[in-house]
């Protein structure tokens, strides 16, 4: 026993390790150990999506992401499920993940970006505006974003 519980937290280190340095063969495999040993674990869980995700497994992400945060209302993996189905083109769903997210933990300038891109994606440019504007008045260095900006309004002024 004493072996087996030392094993588990181990090959969660070492699987971030790898992760942190990039090395997501090496990752993988500890970080599905550890989290097929125990798979209540949320931070388990967590490392596990990082890895799918960056791996572009999105559907993965939702697999193991979903059952946490639908059924334990962990909103922890409401980015990552909010990145996954942005990517996969479910963006509704996505702007529903990215404010439970929002909701739960505040504020974050990657998320309210994205929602303004799924804004877009959907249609809804005086959304994608909206969020945008709020975006760089929490933090106006941001010229990418600022492009964007000006490129939508300049196409609903077009219109």
């Amino acid at each position: 026993l004493g072996v087996q519980t030392c094993a588990l937290p181990i090959s969660n280190i070492r699987g971030r390790q790898y992760l942190q340095v990039g090395d997501l063969a090496k990752a993988r495999p500890l970080l599905e150990e550890a989290h097929r040993r125990s798979p209540e674990s949320a931070p388990f869980a967590l490392d596990i999506c990082r890895i799918l995700f960056e791996s572009k497994d999105y559907d993965g992400v939702r697999n193991v992401a979903l059952p946490f945060y639908r059924d334990k209302q962990n909103y922890e993996f409401a980015q990552y499920l909010g990145e996954s189905s942005q990517a996969l083109g479910r963006y509704d769903e996505a702007i529903n993940f990215y404010k439970d997210y929002l909701t739960h933990f505040g504020t974050n300038l990657n998320v309210l970006n994205s929602i303004g891109d799924c804004y877009v994606q959907t249609g809804d440019l005086a959304g994608a505006i909206t969020v945008w504007k709020r975006s760089l008045e929490l933090a106006p260095a941001q010229p990418e974003l600022k492009k964007k900006l000006a490129g939508i309004q300049d196409k609903i002024k077009e219109e």
